[in-house]
């Protein structure tokens, strides 16, 4: 019987820790509170296929640089993730505000696995698709691949949007986009999101538009969108 005991504690064990690591993940939620879905500003200028064809490659090279490959090793689910760089800050320039904007805007639905559900046949397939992204979620293990689905949201100028973004946890790699804040406001939540990337468990990318960049960080790039 004690030998017994010892073969269910084996088996048991290794459940328990899968279940542990896994059912937070798919519990997981899009943070609502920290990011918008829709962008603050709409002008109705939209991104012409010549300058997505452009912003694409500089876009995803910039956010997936140092970003894998993000996982942990099968037996040790509570170990850093594996990735260079958690969080990153670039500002797009290049081409007209609106134009910028639009190009912002599409990306984050590509980035975001939307045009994916909108491609799919039907509602079964829609769905089969939310819940293979949320399966890939849970397999720490798993090393992040190109086309695994981001999240996406803009940053807005609201003193509760910023409480929460001190607390904000990406629950998968995460394209923040900061649209014509301020001065003031953008310096708030790069610190804010610069000091809380230790505890990052996916890549952040925030692209800013409109706005200067402040003072530091001295790596942040300028993206600057190719000419036709």
């Amino acid at each position: 019987m004690a030998e017994s005991g010892w073969w269910w504690l084996l088996i048991l064990l290794p459940l328990a820790g899968l279940a542990w690591r896994s059912v937070p993940l798919l519990l997981a939620r899009y943070d609502s509170a920290a990011l918008r879905v829709c962008p603050p500003v709409t002008d109705g200028v939209s991104a012409d296929a010549d300058a997505l064809a452009r912003a694409w490659p500089v876009l995803l090279h910039w956010c997936f640089d140092g970003a894998s490959p993000g996982n942990r090793p099968l037996w040790r689910p509570w170990a850093p993730p594996l990735m260079a760089q958690r969080f990153a800050v670039a500002q797009l320039v290049g081409a007209p505000d609106g134009t910028l904007r639009a190009v912002a805007e599409a990306f984050s639905r590509h980035i975001d696995g939307s045009d994916q559900l909108l491609a799919c046949p039907g509602r079964w397939a829609r769905i089969g698709l939310r819940l293979r992204v949320k399966w890939h979620d849970a397999q720490w293990w798993r090393a992040r691949q190109s086309a695994d689905p981001w999240d996406s949201g803009y940053l807005v100028d609201e003193p509760a949007a910023l409480r929460a973004l001190q607390a904000f946890r990406p629950r998968r790699a995460t394209l923040l986009v900061a649209v014509d804040l301020s001065a003031a406001a953008l310096q708030a939540r790069i610190a804010t999101l610069a000091a809380q990337q230790a505890r990052f468990a996916h890549p952040v990318r925030l692209l800013v538009i409109g706005t200067a960049m402040p003072p530091g960080p001295a790596s942040a790039p300028v993206l600057v969108l190719p000419q036709q």
